[in-house]
């Protein structure tokens, strides 16, 4: 699994034909030559500017250091910003940077122009650490640059992959011991980068993403999908006269991400038992908004709920989304007087993927070993009275686990989902006796009926409390999560059944 991503700038960041070609063209006047092909003015991006000149027109010695000179002159005065960022790479470089990957610029262009390009069109803020060489240096081989990096940070060879538009950046990272990435949209020939030996090419940065683990066109088609189908579901719904709203509040420090609302029956006062309900979405969709009427209708009920968007897969590995719900849970302990939260009396809800969240939080707060393998700072003295889980997965495995959430594993799991990161987020491996009372539903049509299996007969050997219902209508199959859409009256009766299983905890 890479997890240090070099990325080499011209041609690969940047399309910065236009401020090199130009600047040589300057530097080749001063010596009458003019009326160069752009081909042959092309071959200067990317490598070494005295190994260009020398190649191309024999230049050595100070005639070399004169047309270098030239070309710095007139590219630092007039040429170096005249650059465009190619499609997707500020993308791309935020999901890497998020996805908790560390980023390298390896380049041969001379250090500080490097970076004074990437701050000025705003790309510094992604890149970890930026190798290049100083002015003074004549040689640029990308194999030094990487092999200094790998030095210098103490990576290992088999978690990095170079990233470059020609054969330099293959050749560099083939002699380094590292994988590479030959993009075809840059300024290299796509043969002399095969016959160089390039693990892997890409004609986008979206193809770069999918290389990395950071973008797929699965991921793209469940967020289409399931948007469209919630649209439907919710359509008409507004918020209801009897429920007073606190909304997009930041409980972290991604203001896009951490995120929540707070609901509560309108003109109660005093203290209320709490919800807080994580959201479903295969760990790659969703957000509050998605819940907000469902959450709503549980406060309702006579509770105040909180609702909380949380990071998601491909953007974020795992495990992000148990630190926000962590967050949630301190936000919360935080802020009872605030919002009338009775911490006596905290309950919790998770749908689908989030029942796996929810789950494995579940385990963190009762189970010390477990908690111990995250750098995750617990509330002091929180708890669930009650939880209830929702069409949810609870074991994952590579012999009997569906095909799509083994491959949602390879987007959530930086390891790329190996047998131990398997287990590791299997619910059922960590219930202790001290696990919560738990509610736990599925329907006659949900796609993971089969999973309440996974944890009933763990429940049974640690004689945790709980409620298994399995829901069925009389005309129709009840599908996957069909407890959220509240035209149904079988949503009704689910929603009053977990709340009513909640209230037989409240002191």
């Amino acid at each position: 699994m890479y997890k240090n991503i070099m990325f080499d700038l011209d041609g690969t960041v940047t399309d910065s034909g236009r401020a090199i070609t130009s600047s040589v063209e300057y530097a080749l006047a001063d010596f009458g030559i003019t009326d160069q092909p752009r081909e042959k003015l092309n071959t200067f991006i990317g490598p070494s500017l005295y190994d260009s000149f020398e190649r191309e027109y024999g230049f050595k010695g100070e005639d070399c250091d004169k047309a270098v000179a030239l070309y710095r002159y007139i590219y630092e005065k007039e040429r170096m910003y005249d650059v465009d960022i190619y499609e997707g790479i500020p993308e791309l470089l935020e999901k890497l940077q998020n996805g908790g990957f560390k980023v390298f610029l390896i380049t041969s262009k001379p250090l500080k122009f490097s970076v004074q390009i990437l701050e000025k069109i705003g790309l510094s803020k992604f890149f970890d650490h930026m190798i290049g060489p100083d002015l003074t240096d004549h040689s640029s081989d990308k194999k030094r640059l990487i092999e200094k990096a790998i030095r210098e940070q103490g990576l290992e060879k088999s978690e990095c992959i170079m990233i470059g538009d020609t054969q330099y950046d293959i050749d560099g990272a083939v002699a380094a011991g590292v994988d590479s990435i030959a993009v075809t949209y840059g300024y290299g020939n796509v043969e002399a980068m095969k016959a160089a030996g390039a693990t892997f090419f890409a004609d986008s940065a979206r193809d770069i993403g999918k290389i990395l683990g950071v973008c797929s066109d699965m991921v793209d088609e469940i967020r289409r999908t399931f948007k469209a189908n919630d649209d439907i579901r919710d359509a008409g719904l507004t918020t209801p006269d009897d429920i007073e709203r606190f909304d997009d509040i930041v409980y972290g420090e991604n203001e896009k991400w951490q995120v929540l609302d707070v609901y509560r029956p309108r003109n109660t006062k005093g203290k209320l038992p709490v919800i807080i309900s994580v959201h479903g979405g295969a760990w790659v969709y969703g957000d509050k908004e998605r819940y907000q009427y469902y959450c709503m209708s549980l406060a309702q009920r006579g509770f105040a709920v909180v609702n909380f968007t949380y990071r998601l897969a491909p953007e974020f590995k795992y495990p992000a989304p148990l630190v926000d719900t962590n967050l949630v849970a301190r936000f919360v302990a935080e802020n009872s007087e605030k919002y009338g939260f009775d911490l006596g009396n905290v309950f919790a809800v998770g749908d689908s993927a989030g029942a796996h969240i929810l789950g494995l939080y579940a385990c963190m707060l009762t189970n010390t070993s477990y908690a111990q393998k995250f750098d995750i700072k617990l509330p002091e003295g929180f708890f669930f009275k009650a939880i209830a889980l929702n069409c949810g997965v609870y074991r994952i495995d590579k012999k009997n686990g569906r095909e799509q959430d083994l491959d949602l594993m390879k987007l959530f799991l930086l390891g790329g989902a190996t047998e131990d990161e398997l287990k590791d987020i299997s619910v059922a491996e960590h219930i202790t006796k001290e696990f919560p009372p738990v509610f736990v539903m599925t329907a006659d049509g949900d796609f993971l009926k089969d999973q309440p299996g996974n944890i009933v007969g763990k429940l049974l050997d640690e004689n945790i409390l709980f409620n298994l219902r399995y829901y069925m209508a009389p005309e129709m199959q009840l599908g996957h999560v069909f407890h959220l859409n509240l035209k149904l009256s079988e949503a009704t009766k689910c929603n009053d059944e977990e709340c009513a299983f909640f209230k037989g905890f409240i002191n």
